[in-house]
């Protein structure tokens, strides 16, 4: 099967070139997102200078699990989550995307996506028809090199979620996913000890393995203890040094403020 096949034509308004964006969106600028080459004519590539983009409401789905894989993605802005299925029904979160991450990797080799994606905040995502992929990396050793390196980032991310449903204890996965965001959120400018999660309590606990009530429990238990501050989905972190002894990561100096609150998670 050829996986780098054209996509069938969307809707004129599932997919657009987006004009505007929330404001404090967090979206990746163009210069910094992995497939910047994408979006200008290259030597033997097509002119793309107009990429299109997707915009998702809070809950649309992005793709399903089984459906025909057309194309990667970008997200500029927003928050969105990967979920895979099983055999009994059961199905349980394996990522959560955040601005510059690239989503629906398994499309590459697959021919259909291997697992389901959906927004779980407003969020507009670059769209890369995979026929339009092969020649881009062909032509663009930076582009290739750099997709090889989300391809090791979820590889790692599989990895750990491994260790943590194998070996870590659950205060040990909770204290990893908050300092894990953190570092996550001071890359992309914002805060690294102020943020306001828009996953749920029940959402993190589907992605670390652990139940609705240990997530909330465990929340509790680190306000008690000072290491973080929390009311509803606004989180601070107040002993980030602690929450990493928590994690079994190793110590390094306070991380301090960025640029504010984040708006998402």
């Amino acid at each position: 099967m050829n996986h780098f096949q054209s996509a069938p034509s969307l809707p004129k308004s599932s997919i657009r070139q987006s004009t505007t964006e929330p404001a404090s969106s967090g979206a990746v600028r163009c210069p910094n997102c992995l497939m910047r080459t994408y979006c200008h004519s290259a030597d033997g590539l097509p002119d793309v200078a107009a990429p299109r983009r997707r915009r998702l409401a809070n809950g649309e789905v992005l793709y399903n699990a089984e459906d025909p894989a057309y194309s990667i993605y970008a997200v500029r802005f927003g928050l969105l989550k990967r979920e895979v299925t099983g055999e009994d029904g059961r199905t349980q979160i394996t990522a959560f995307h955040l601005a510059g991450d690239m989503v629906a990797l398994d499309a590459v080799c697959g021919g259909v996506h291997a697992a389901s994606s959906s927004a779980l905040s407003d969020s507009e995502v670059c769209v890369i028809p995979l026929h339009m992929l092969k020649p881009l990396l062909d032509a663009t050793p930076q582009v290739r090199a750099r997709l090889l390196e989300s391809l090791a980032k979820e590889l790692t991310e599989m990895q750990f979620n491994l260790l943590a449903l194998g070996s870590m204890r659950a205060e040990e996965r909770l204290a990893k996913f908050l300092a894990d965001l953190s570092a996550r959120l001071g890359r992309l400018g914002y805060s690294r000890v102020e943020f306001v999660l828009q996953m749920t309590r029940e959402e993190i606990g589907s992605y670390l393995g652990l139940t609705l009530e240990t997530v909330s429990r465990l929340f509790g238990r680190f306000a008690k203890a000072g290491v973080i501050e929390v009311k509803n989905r606004h989180v601070k972190l107040i002993d980030i040094e602690g929450l990493r002894e928590i994690a079994g990561l190793p110590s390094r100096r306070a991380c301090g403020a960025g640029h504010g609150a984040a708006p998402l998670a």
